[in-house]
């Protein structure tokens, strides 16, 4: 026997309050202000109240006539009258309000319930339905926080404990560092919930620059990080964090010519040291990640993540065209963000016509760029000039073209390609001076407050 997840008697107790009560103006606004046409059940009551509060939105009067007026006879006038029969007071209100949030949340969760089960029907796949399911979960609860207009005094005088509590140092607003002054200080380091893009051309470094900050990060800092590895496997990452991390040669790491093996040793023993987990299988969704991140989360703590790349990722609805693809899997990174609340470093391939176009990558180079411009807190590109030899140092530029809460800028770095390395310098003052200098110094980290 299906159990009735609706109270008649209570929804109609709630009308007759609001017509009880149309000149008391506290209790209305509390009423309409809690409640939507989707939390009544019955159809006549449903459409009683959404006459109601079209008419209190428009200020006017609430009553037997102006109802009857909107309804005509989809309402009978003895259903109205016997509203106000049933009600012993208009303050009862709360008490009829809380039984109909109650069914109608109750109403939500058996649609879910049907919705996950036809999800099941459909053939998707485990880690697919459970992120269905978190998600409806958490759209549900997110709908029933009710915000509230407040004086601008409530939100000052907070401002000025984080303040008070930053200048004590109590509290900070920094983020999670990149291991780069500069960087860190634009960005105010790495905000949780922020999702991130770094976008390049195929061999510019792009992987290169995420593993620098993994290295800084997690195996000098001891942050814990977790790498969607979906173009190359955890053997390479290793390889490339060795060099980064030693500053040895990746040729003679692969040739094993003129190392030392106690360098290795000690930087693979301060890589196990480390709270930095890869998944390198292929081929993954959102949702996979989603799944996998939480069990990450909730078995170790989670600081950051970093994904290589976007385009690699596999979208859920595979009918989509790579647009709507694409822009899905951008909604769904910032999703994952919010949801574990650290920060997200996706990785992202630029245009191709790019490569044929001497000029720095601008937002519009973005492959599928406009629900990846539109759900990213940060864009950054890497630019420099692909023609010089791996080995030699190449002068690069990290452009910041996106800052949801910040400034736009252009760091210089050098990278060396034979040790995967990125060494952040000085920004020249003068335009003139950043497109006629060829080599910089690095910069002093002691002049920065990080």
């Amino acid at each position: 026997m299906q159990t009735k997840l609706f109270n008649n008697e209570a929804e109609q107790c709630l009308l007759g309050c609001i017509l009880m009560g149309s000149k008391e103006l506290e209790p209305l606004e509390d009423i309409f202000s809690n409640l939507d046409i989707n939390d009544f059940y019955v159809e006549e009551n449903r459409k009683i109240f959404a006459t109601m509060k079209m008419l209190f939105n428009r200020g006017k009067d609430i009553d037997f006539v102006t109802i009857s007026e909107v309804v005509g006879d989809d309402i009978r006038i003895e259903y109205l009258t016997n509203l106000c029969n049933i009600v012993p007071s208009i303050y009862s209100y709360p008490t009829y309000l809380k039984i109909l949030k109650n069914y109608s949340k109750l109403r939500d969760l058996q649609q879910i319930t049907l919705d996950i089960q036809n999800s099941i029907n459909s053939k998707a796949t485990a880690n697919e339905v459970q992120a269905a399911l978190e998600k409806k979960v958490n759209d549900l609860s997110e709908s029933e926080i009710v915000g509230k207009v407040e004086h601008i005094s409530v939100a000052a005088n907070a401002y000025k404990e984080k303040i008070r509590k930053t200048i004590n140092g109590e509290y900070t607003q920094f983020g999670m560092p990149t291991g780069y002054p500069v960087l860190d200080k634009t960005l105010w380091g790495l905000q949780p919930s922020d999702l991130v893009i770094l976008g390049a051309r195929a061999g510019v470094g792009k992987t290169a620059f995420a593993l620098n900050i993994i290295n800084s990060a997690s195996i000098l800092k001891n942050k814990i990080g977790l790498f969607f590895s979906l173009e190359m496997p955890n053997s390479q990452i290793v390889n490339r964090l060795i060099s980064i991390h030693t500053g040895i040669d990746n040729y003679a790491l692969r040739s094993g010519k003129n190392i030392n093996f106690k360098t290795i040793d000690q930087a693979v023993n301060k890589i196990n040291e480390s709270k930095f987990y890869i998944e390198d299988t292929s081929n993954l969704t959102v949702a996979d990640m989603i799944v996998k991140s939480k069990q990450i989360k909730r078995k170790y703590g989670l600081d950051y993540i970093v994904i290589d790349y976007l385009q690699f990722i596999k979208p859920s609805n595979k009918n989509a065209n790579r647009f709507q693809a694409v822009g899905e899997i951008a909604r769904d990174l910032k999703v994952l963000a919010r949801t574990l609340n650290v920060p997200v470093i996706a990785l992202c391939q630029l245009n191709r016509a790019l490569d044929n176009e001497d000029r720095q990558p601008t937002l519009a180079d973005l492959r599928e760029s406009g629900e990846i411009e539109n759900n990213a807190d940060v864009i950054m590109f890497l630019h420099g000039d692909k023609k010089t030899k791996c080995d030699d140092v190449r002068p690069m530029e990290l452009i910041i073209g996106k800052h949801r809460n910040g400034a736009l800028k252009a760091i210089r770095f050098n990278y060396k390609g034979a040790t995967f390395k990125f060494t952040e310098l000085e920004k020249q003052e003068t335009k003139k001076e950043q497109t006629t200098q060829k080599t910089f110094e690095p910069i002093d980290e002691d002049e920065l407050p990080f």
